[in-house]
């Protein structure tokens, strides 16, 4: 009996147990840009994103505002990266605006003036996070996988993208079409305030091959905001800068 202990303790030691090897977690990092890209992807890929130069379209809007509710019909020019036109029907009369990066201006039935060097900032602002997809962020540190979250009954994966206009972006993505169905971050409300919005976009429509949405809910700390429905989107119509900021007579 000693004899075979011994050479069971031998064998012990000569051929000990091999553990398993595990696989190696994702990290948020390689998870989020997996997530950012399947995202891309479902819009229409990065090639066709990236060529974007211009879009126009119509815009209903319904607004909830402390001062009441009211519509708003609009017709919005854009051109890449940061040149806006939009004229707006409002329950005070006809409003025409233009910006782009460093300058803007209004005109209503009070007149013309220039626009506020912090208003210019924050519509610039609303407009790179609405227009994330066409100008992604190129470095894989900037994107990391927060959560899953259920967004209309969808299951979603949430990143977070870690500066856009100076702030982190989070995106709600549908993980079983890539689409993106919600917008959050930490925002100002007209006032100034500081508030925390969420955008509900849907209605996702082929458009020159792309996946454009078509309907956005704005909820500002949980309330309703805005509603807007887009009509007549057009891409790549040939739009010029100059013609855009250029002020009625």
């Amino acid at each position: 009996m000693k004899t075979y202990r011994a050479a069971f303790v031998i064998l012990l030691v000569v051929f000990p147990r091999v553990a398993r090897s595990q696989p190696v977690a994702e990290s948020a990092g390689e998870r989020g840009w997996k997530v950012l890209e399947a995202a891309l992807k479902a819009a229409g890929g990065r090639e066709k994103l990236a060529a974007i130069q211009d879009m126009s379209f119509d815009l209903d809007s319904h607004v909830v505002a402390p001062q009441g509710e009211f519509d708003i019909q609009s017709k919005s020019w854009f051109m890449a990266p940061s040149t806006v036109r939009q004229q707006s029907t409002l329950p005070l009369g006809e409003f025409v605006m233009a910006l782009d990066s460093r300058t803007g201006w209004r005109k209503g039935p009070q007149g013309t003036a220039a626009l506020p060097a912090t208003e210019i900032q924050r519509i610039q602002a609303d407009l790179a996070r609405a227009n994330i997809l066409l100008h992604p962020p190129a470095d894989r540190s900037a994107v990391r996988w927060v959560t899953t979250d259920k967004v209309e009954g969808r299951l979603c994966d949430v990143i977070e993208i870690a500066d856009v206009a100076g702030k982190p972006l989070r995106l709600a993505v549908d993980r079983a079409n890539g689409a993106v169905l919600k917008r959050s971050y930490r925002g100002e409300a007209p006032d100034g305030r500081p508030t925390n919005v969420e955008e509900f976009v849907s209605d996702y429509r082929q458009v020159d091959g792309l996946r454009m949405s078509f309907k956005v809910r704005v909820l500002r700390d949980g309330k309703l905001a805005r509603e807007s429905v887009t009509r007549d989107l057009q891409i790549n119509t040939g739009l010029k800068a100059e013609e855009l900021m250029r002020q009625p007579q």
